[in-house]
């Protein structure tokens, strides 16, 4: 039987549920393996039957709150360091090179967009929000209602939300490059 990886950021329930909803009305056609970085989820990819191998480098605490701070637009801040994205390529490829998938699917697991092209491997975004490239290219990013102050208001919107796409596009596009 083929195998599907499934690699979900652990830390975020939903895309952990979401991955295991799809791995489950995949499991009669293959083999589906779960890897990630945090254990605040991964319970649940066991409960529901899947294999879940933990990967290295493993999330801290401080390091899980540094990346939702990261999520929620309260840091700028790189979501990795190199080093810590390296190491997390190189053991993604090793997995790969293990399990043989025949596709990779991911929520928003940023390295795992970068060692699915180095491993040629097919990649499947399951993403429930529009930081797409589709979406990013047709220029319909919003300017976040978490910025709304009021010496803010005199800007026009659409110059913000022009602003706030170019910003996403910039922000995501060497993980959306082609092979």
């Amino acid at each position: 039987m083929k195998t599907l990886v499934f690699a979900p950021e652990t830390l975020n329930i939903a895309e952990t549920t979401r991955m295991i909803e799809i791995a489950k009305e995949s499991r009669d056609r293959f083999n589906c393996v779960f890897f990630g970085y945090s254990d605040i989820y991964s319970n649940l990819i066991e409960q529901a039957g899947f294999e879940f191998r933990r990967m290295t480098p493993w999330l801290t605490k401080e390091k899980v709150e540094h990346l939702w701070k990261v999520d929620r637009m309260e840091s700028f801040d790189d979501p990795f360091t190199e080093a810590e994205l390296k190491q997390r390529v190189e053991s993604e490829i090793a997995v790969y090179r293990e399990l043989k998938p025949v596709a990779i699917v991911i929520g928003f697991t940023l390295s795992v967009t970068i060692s699915a092209r180095a491993a040629k491997i097919p990649l499947v975004y399951v993403l429930p929000f529009p930081l797409t490239r589709p979406f990013l290219d047709a220029n319909l990013s919003t300017f976040p209602d978490e910025f709304d102050y009021p010496f803010l208001r005199v800007i026009p919107d659409r110059f913000l939300d022009r602003l706030t796409n170019q910003w996403l596009t910039l922000t995501v596009r060497s993980f959306f490059r082609s092979v």
